[in-house]
Formats: C-alpha cells, structure tokens, sequence
C-alpha cells in the first residue's frame, strides 16, 4: 500500500480500499499486498489486518499476502 506526497496514513488506507473494491466491480480476481518495513510511503507492515480488512469492503475478489516476514510475528497456533 502506497501512501503519496502530503497523504495522510487514513487516506492510503482508504485509497488501498476504494482500489481494491475498483478491481472487485472489474472482476478482477486477486489483490495482493506485501509486508514492507522503515519506509516513508509504504504503509504495510501489518498484511494481515489489511487482508482482513480490504477483504470486509470487498464481495467476490481474493485478498492474499505476496510476502511476509516470518521473523517479524509471532507464530498462530489454532
């Protein structure tokens, strides 16, 4: 998720979902985001509260990870 110039972090998020439900009504059939750390226009270092999100503002598109840290969260035992 890509935050632009003089973009606050609630409008990165809002645009990351207002381009996912976009690509949903295009029948698009995934979205992917990415873990990224320590940058000044990358919002994502949390791809699972995103997922979990964008996924409740969307119907039919699949919202996956292309990449997390591993070393970075703890492990989920169910």
């Amino acid at each position: 998720m890509l935050r632009r110039d003089k973009e606050s972090h609630t409008e990165a998020i809002n645009q990351t979902c207002q381009d996912a439900a976009t690509m949903d009504k295009l029948n698009y059939t995934k979205y992917w985001l990415a873990e990224h750390h320590n940058s000044k226009y990358n919002l994502s270092s949390s791809p699972s509260i995103l997922i979990n999100y964008i996924a409740s503002k969307t119907k039919h598109i699949k919202v996956g990870s292309g990449g997390i840290m591993l070393n970075n969260h703890k492990e989920f035992i169910a």
